[in-house]
């Protein structure tokens, strides 16, 4: 939504209007009483937004000229309040003109605010007197024509220049889901050989799982993106040779730091890390950022931080991605309320558009990474990839016959019932559930739900994990497999399971004596050993759901090699 209808106002104010809004319609459908009501009043010049809900109760029966005076009352103490049952709900936000602040960060141009802050991308070759030199590509017609539209666009925007660099790495469009959405066809740069002549950057990214995990309680939401958030960062002088690449109508080379580059995600993420990693109401991943904030005061307040530490810092927004003010929003591939996630529907819609009968090695990969996002949401994932990752072996023949069409068939249907997963508060009690078979491990942690009483009512979902044994895990002994499925599934959710004491079930009471027993010193129990101390950091008690006639000493002599 594009504030230009309102000139008066900016984008953060049209969308805090917009969200009242439905704040009164939904409060009006919620009340019983015919007399409901409600009403925006905004004051730009002033500098504030009002919103004014009355709900009459019918046992009280509040007549209107009482609510209107106690409307009334509350204006005159200048009393925030939020969404709740009662009679009367008056809201008043102070707008500091954040809206049209953030105007100020919209620009086509990713380096018009550079000179605020001037970083930049060096590259630390390796062999600094190898030639990295591929070979140009041939191009169709489309090409051609898309490479002279879009070398124009960068020469006009002094982002690249004229290449007379030893070096050169090929080019080429690419025009998958979308770039067809969009229109418009993406240029791609080949730069492996010069990556493999790069130093890596060992700059961590953040984890994307502990970033979503993060959003649990929030209720307001907004999401920025970077304007072509690579670009806004100038490549070294010393660099720009290796940047050298081939199109149709010649070799340019990047005056800023391009897409593709081994380094550039370390090189972007340590760049905002530093303008935000002071505020826990900020959360960045390379060019993504999503503020969140319990209510609406103070998500404003946020709002107006971050603006200005786009200004003060010089980075350029998109505002055609920009989403404000919003109870759920879409980031990192999932749908989020503050409640729980969701798979964002057009990765379901890319699942589902594989054909059932995959047709070479490529489109088995790319299958199975499409699948990446959902493994928290699907159980026994690893053994319904299995399969697929066996075509994938080196020397293996591909042969993709009815069974392996009839597993698409049943992912692509798994897909389509996915479960919302919910997120865990600090005071939620949870559940871990472990199995372990032959060949695979797999975990389920859930919470416990409660009436008002806190009375248990049922459990949720909150994240699904699984994985395959190794060669040699496989030879372990049953009661080994159970363990480590336990030990693999605290691993994996250790965000979640570290901080508090849950309940760990399993259908292995061997689960249960490994763990109050203490293993002899010996270098048969290393493994064992290890693992036990590793479950030691971690508080559970234990609920054997299924009685298992083997025994601790069984269990030990049973014990194999250490892997």
């Amino acid at each position: 939504m594009s504030s230009d209808f309102f000139p008066e106002v900016g984008l953060i104010e049209l969308m805090l209007f917009v969200y009242l809004k439905v704040k009164c319609w939904q409060i009006r459908r919620q009340t019983k009483a015919p007399q409901a009501a409600g009403a925006i009043h905004t004051d730009f010049e002033r500098g504030f937004i009002c919103a004014e809900v009355m709900k009459f109760d019918d046992l009280k029966e509040l007549g209107s000229e009482a609510a209107v005076k106690a409307a009334g009352k509350y204006k005159q103490e200048g009393k925030t309040y939020v969404v709740q049952d009662g009679d009367i709900i008056f809201f008043k936000f102070n707008v500091s003109g954040g809206g049209k602040k953030l105007k100020q960060c919209y620009t086509e141009n990713p380096l018009q605010f550079w000179d605020k802050n001037q970083i930049t991308a060096k590259l630390e070759i390796k062999d600094k007197e190898k030639e990295i030199r591929v070979k140009p590509m041939r191009y169709n017609p489309e090409d051609q024509k898309e490479f002279m539209i879009q070398t124009k666009e960068l020469l006009d925007l002094k982002l690249i220049r004229i290449s007379h660099s030893p070096h050169s790495s090929p080019a080429f469009m690419v025009r998958k889901h979308s770039e067809i959405a969009r229109e418009k066809a993406r240029m791609v740069i080949n730069y492996k050989k010069l990556n493999d002549n790069t130093v890596f950057d060992g700059y961590f990214l953040p984890h994307k799982e502990s970033l979503i995990n993060w959003t649990t309680d929030k209720k307001i939401f907004s999401k920025f993106d970077c304007k072509s958030g690579f670009w806004q960062i100038k490549m070294h002088p010393d660099s720009i040779l290796y940047t050298s690449f081939s199109t149709p109508q010649g070799q340019y080379e990047w005056l800023v730091m391009p897409f593709g580059l081994k380094n550039a995600p370390q090189i972007f993420q340590r760049k905002m890390d530093s303008i935000f990693k002071d505020y826990d109401f900020i959360f960045v991943y390379v060019d993504d950022i999503l503020i969140l904030s319990d209510n609406i005061e103070s998500h404003l307040k946020h709002l107006d931080i971050f603006i200005e530490l786009c200004i003060k810092n010089g980075l350029a927004l998109s505002e055609k991605k920009t989403k404000l003010i919003q109870e759920q929003i879409d980031f990192l591939g999932m749908k989020i309320d503050g409640n729980g996630i969701e798979l964002q529907s057009h990765i379901l819609e890319k699942i589902n558009s594989f054909p059932d009968k995959l047709v070479d090695k490529k489109q088995v990969q790319s299958f199975l990474g499409i699948l990446n996002y959902a493994s928290d949401f699907i159980k026994n994932l690893a053994l319904l990839r299995k399969p697929f990752q066996d075509l994938l072996k080196k020397n293996k023949v591909f042969s993709f016959d009815k069974s392996l069409e009839n597993q698409v068939k049943k992912i692509k249907e798994y897909c389509k019932i996915l479960p919302k997963l919910q997120l865990p508060k600090d005071n939620d009690d949870l559940i871990l559930e472990t199995d372990a078979s032959e060949n695979y491990w797999s975990g389920v942690l859930k919470k416990i739900d409660y009436n008002s009483e806190q009375e248990k009512i049922g459990e949720s979902i909150c994240r699904y994990c699984s994985g395959t044994f190794t060669d040699t895990q496989t030879r372990y002994h049953i009661n080994e497999k159970e363990l480590l499925a336990v030990v693999k599934s605290c691993q994996k959710l250790f965000y979640f399971l570290l901080p508090k004491k849950f309940l760990l079930r399993t259908d292995n009471t061997q689960v249960k004596a490994f763990i109050k027993n203490n293993l002899p010193s010996k270098p048969k129990y290393k493994r064992l050993i290890r693992w036990q101390t590793l479950l030691s950091e971690y508080n559970f008690d234990i609920e054997i759901i299924k009685s298992d006639k083997n025994v601790l000493a069984d269990f030990l002599t049973r014990n194999g090699k250490d892997d």
